[in-house]
């Protein structure tokens, strides 16, 4: 049956014609997964072989896919490893005066005392 325009039938809703990529509703599957039940808005993720719920990405750090049950504690995660690199250098800055001014100090009570 060829219709008017070139064999595509149109849709009733939107008077567009339909594509073969026009999505039916139903109960999503994941063809990854073994075809499981694939959640709204979820994306498969290759290194864990699941697929994750607002899929974000793999950190390493974490060793886990970054989603939406665990997005605070990424989050978090980054938030303190930030502060304790800004604490660290802090730390270090301050030992570097402090042991510079201590080599100064001592190297102008040695040449005081080298003259008397």
């Amino acid at each position: 049956r060829i219709n008017s325009n070139g064999g595509r039938s149109i849709s009733p809703r939107s008077g567009k014609p339909r594509t073969r990529r026009t999505r039916r509703r139903g109960i999503r599957r994941c063809r990854k997964c073994h075809n499981n039940y694939k959640p709204p808005r979820s994306h498969h993720d290759s290194v864990t072989g699941r697929c994750i719920v607002k899929f974000d990405h793999f950190c390493p750090w974490a060793g886990n896919a970054i989603g939406a049950m665990n997005h605070k504690f990424f989050f978090l995660f980054v938030l303190y490893t930030f502060i304790t690199s800004i604490t660290s250098l802090f730390l270090i800055v301050l030992r570097f005066f402090r042991c510079s001014f201590r080599v100064k100090d001592l190297s102008d009570e040695m040449s005081v005392g080298s003259l008397a």
